[in-house]
């Protein structure tokens, strides 16, 4: 599977700092006790806003301020569901919004259910991803604000996962983001109560940064997401195929042939899919391609041998 950054220590970091620490806000980050101190009350607050003056690592805005990428100077994709978020639902919430967007009419209690820790007070990143292919959606990884904006401009909404208070003391938070507005510097979201909430473009790259860039697009089986590899949706249809969806799997090494026609995951996936379904000479096809392409693989001389057996 492709990592970034270290994605397990990651996820550990999350699964560690999640408890009581999400849905959003610096009441809760401080804390009432803390607050009613007059003294430790002016520090930290100083400190907030000498941090928040202090944003200079928010390259990618810079950049986007200073060249003239190739994408629409301002992009917002037409009706993307929005769903007012209860307590701590921020999660289930922007995923339910994210599936309904996809074609999927689930509810934010089916949504919950699959999604939300309730020891925890939230929902961990890599539930939403497996909680997107269980329903046969494609969950595929944005890790970057390039690719962000270039999902976005392709009119796929991008779900976030940011950090609204500090590495040392977090608030974790996620939104879906639908548009942006590169003269204005912003990006345009639907978070927790409010729709359409547009927040400064370098606010939103300092959180989101504070969260490891983590994102992911949930589009239909058989679509790709424009800025990610071949790597990341090899994996995205693994794990579809994993989680029994057999139908969504199909579908979607069919979108990544198309793409990458030498893909051999995407060759030996769908060659064992349709040998199962009775489909023996498509199934020696594509296993004859991968041989032809990777005549290397032990995995596709190993299935064709037994294919052509039969």
């Amino acid at each position: 599977r492709p990592k970034h950054q270290g994605s397990q220590e990651t996820s550990a970091r999350w699964r560690r700092d999640f408890n009581g620490n999400s849905d959003c806000g610096f009441d809760r980050l401080l804390g009432p006790a803390y607050l009613k101190m007059p003294l430790i009350r002016g520090i930290a607050f100083a400190f907030i806003l000498m941090l928040s003056g202090c944003m200079s690592t928010t390259r990618s805005t810079d950049f986007y301020s200073l060249v003239s990428p190739q994408l629409p100077e301002f992009y917002q994709i037409p009706g993307v569901p929005f769903i007012d978020q209860t307590t701590d639902y921020c999660g289930p919430a922007t995923l339910t919004m994210a599936m309904r967007w996809a074609g999927q009419n689930v509810s934010v209690e089916s949504v919950a259910a699959q999604v939300f820790t309730p020891g925890m007070s939230g929902s961990l990143p890599e539930n939403l991803v497996g909680t997107s292919r269980r329903q046969g959606l494609m969950a595929v990884p944005v890790h970057s604000f390039s690719a962000l904006l270039t999902e976005v401009a392709a009119g796929h909404p991008v779900i976030v996962f940011a950090n609204l208070g500090f590495r040392w003391a977090p608030v974790w938070h996620y939104a879906l983001i639908l548009g942006y507005d590169l003269k204005k510097k912003e990006m345009i979201m639907h978070s927790g109560h409010e729709e359409l909430h547009r927040e400064s473009m370098r606010r939103f790259e300092h959180t989101w940064m504070l969260a490891d860039n983590w994102g992911l697009v949930v589009l239909p089986a058989g679509e790709l997401a424009v800025s990610a590899d071949e790597l990341r949706h090899v994996s995205a249809a693994v794990g579809l195929e994993l989680t029994q969806k057999t139908e969504s799997a199909e579908k979607s090494y069919r979108g990544i042939l198309k793409k990458w026609p030498t893909s051999l995951v995407a060759l030996i996936g769908l060659a064992n899919i349709t040998y199962r379904k009775g489909h023996r000479h498509e199934a020696i096809a594509l296993l004859r391609n991968a041989l032809l392409y990777h005549p290397e693989s032990k995995a596709a001389q190993h299935n064709l041998a037994v294919a052509e057996f039969q």
